[in-house]
């Protein structure tokens, strides 16, 4: 029998959550402010603030469907922002709302899920959650869990109200802490009475009854239920409220084993439940009629939005690919005007190189011829010899490499020595020239063609050009981080300390500006930074001229750019 009516107490509580979302008074200025937002809904929409206020009004008038959707629909926007005010607010009206509709398991879900995640942030009204998560945890019949949150509330404005000492009455039977809970539940009934919030009286009262009858105390019993009897006028829930207090009269005349007023009770609460059942059925049906009519009216409006947005789109589209089109074209042109000005300016260097090479060669050629002549005049038939010799591997390659434009690093070095011997054999300077090649460096590799002869040229034609003792040009080949450094040093004049050489200085040849240049468009082309340096190394302290060249360098990838 004291669990019966320990789950009859948990049943009533239900109702007092019920009517205190009651207690919010849905005056005629809320009305006109809930008319007036729902026309603006339908028509231009709301703001976000806005629909906060329709979600307040909703509850207040106790059309707890509509607010809950509305609260779905705008709290994962709130979530993903900064106001925690507005969100802890949201937070407590939905709470609530679950509470009044007795959806307790979502409500409890819900509960698992913020609060937490509210402690954690420090936000505000985290202890009038306590509150309302307390009573889904109470209904949820997680008693202790229940008596845990009510204790975490400190604000006095919380634990003054009606609200506060009913609830906390409650959870308090259902921890078996009867005495408290008589405490607290008198004194709620003392402060619905002090602020005139009649609302609770009837069921504070009938609670009040069950823990006298509970305790056998029959007398007191009596007259509290006698007292709640007369306080049901004042519940706007007067069929919920009079089956609540009927219900506790039968279990008065149960205990007290006066089974014949017990039974004719009991037909009164069958009554009553048809009646109640009734009432509900007509809620249910008004709610679910209003929340249909909502969703048509927001439907049509989003149809016309839609329609909207996507004129909007689609305009927006075409422009969007008629913008993409004409960047994509100017991009495209710009590109192609450059790329065909450095293929002109290219194809400008090599045809200036070439035109430098086919007048170099008849020229070498009638030089080399002349001193041949003179070599068999004097009868050095040797000299000759070994001249011939020199003098056809030149012109072969001079042939054979004008034509593709690139050699490999091995050719390049035979042309260069037998270029040197050349000149040894026809002068008298007796050059000595010295080649040191990296471990590292593959000489199957190519380079570009008509890269290196003309510095050699240039060291000996005027490096030289003065008597110099033990003259000696050093081509020294080496990879640094992957890249191709060749130095040519000289122990020549040099040029004078303050001297800048400049294109039209016979230190510096046509051929070598002509390379410079062509490096300059390789670097582009095979995004590298090939360059030539020009030192005099009188500068340290050391006598001549020394170059240092970046050069391309691979197993032909170039050869398209040489």
């Amino acid at each position: 029998m004291k669990i019966i009516l320990k789950n009859i107490l948990i049943f009533v509580f239900i109702f007092i959550v019920d009517l205190n979302a009651q207690t919010r008074k849905f005056t005629k200025e809320d009305k006109h402010a809930l008319k007036n937002l729902e026309l603006k809904e339908s028509t231009i929409g709301l703001t976000q603030s806005e629909y906060i206020e329709l979600v307040k009004l909703y509850s207040k008038e106790n059309s707890l469907y509509k607010s809950l959707i509305i609260i779905e629909n705008i709290l994962e926007n709130i979530e993903s922002g900064d106001d925690k005010k507005t969100l802890a607010l949201l937070y407590n009206i939905k709470a609530q709302n679950l509470i009044d509709l007795n959806k307790i398991e979502e409500g409890v879900s819900f509960c698992d899920r913020i609060v937490p995640k509210m402690e954690q942030n420090e936000s505000p009204y985290i202890e009038e959650i306590c509150l309302r998560c307390g009573m889904l945890y109470n209904l949820n019949k997680q008693y202790k869990k229940a008596l845990v949150f009510f204790k975490k509330i400190k604000k006095g404005y919380i634990k003054t109200s009606s609200p506060y000492f009913n609830y906390y009455g409650q959870v308090l039977v259902n921890n078996n802490l009867y005495d408290k809970a008589l405490v607290f539940l008198k004194k709620g009934v003392d402060v619905s009475t002090s602020k005139n919030e009649l609302e609770f009286i009837s069921l504070n009262l009938t609670n009040i009854a069950r823990m006298y009858i509970q305790k056998e105390q029959w007398n007191k019993a009596k007259d509290y239920i006698d007292s709640a009897g007369k306080s049901l006028k004042h519940s706007r829930y007067y069929v919920r409220h009079r089956k609540i207090w009927l219900e506790t009269y039968y279990i008065y005349f149960l205990y007290q084993n006066r089974f014949g007023e017990a039974r004719n009770v009991l037909r009164r609460v069958e009554v009553e439940n048809n009646s109640r059942y009734d009432l509900e059925i007509q809620q249910k049906i008004k709610e679910l009629n209003a929340v249909n009519s909502r969703k048509k009216r927001l439907t049509k409006k989003v149809t016309v939005i839609n329609d909207s947005m996507k004129v909007v789109h689609n305009k927006k589209l075409k422009t969007y690919v008629i913008l993409i089109s004409l960047i994509l074209f100017l991009t495209s042109w710009t590109l192609l005007k450059i790329y065909k000005n450095v293929q002109l300016k290219y194809k400008k260097v090599v045809n200036e190189q070439e035109l430098l090479s086919s007048q170099m060669t008849p020229h070498f050629i009638f030089n080399s011829l002349s001193i041949l002549q003179g070599m068999l005049l004097n009868r050095e038939r040797t000299k000759a010899i070994e001249y011939i010799k020199k003098f056809s591997n030149i012109l072969k390659s001079t042939v054979k490499e004008k034509s593709q434009k690139y050699i490999s690093i091995k050719n390049e070095i035979k042309l260069l020595q037998d270029y040197v011997d050349i000149q040894n054999l026809s002068t008298s300077k007796n050059i000595n020239f010295t080649i040191e090649i990296g471990n590292d460096v593959n000489t199957d590799h190519s380079i570009p063609a008509m890269i290196l002869q003309p510095f050699i040229e240039n060291a000996i034609i005027h490096g030289f050009k003065k008597e110099i003792k033990n003259p000696a040009i050093q081509l020294s080949l080496k990879l640094i981080n992957e890249e191709l450094i060749c130095i040519i040093s000289d122990n020549g004049v040099g040029y004078s300390i303050g001297e800048k050489p400049r294109k039209n200085q016979e230190k510096t040849s046509l051929a070598t500006q002509i390379v410079k240049e062509r490096l300059t468009i390789l670097s582009r082309k095979l995004n590298r930074n090939f360059s030539v340096e020009i030192r005099n190394l009188q500068y340290k302290d050391k006598r001549g001229t020394e170059v240092l060249l970046n050069l391309p360098y691979h197993n032909n990838n170039f050869k398209k750019y040489a």
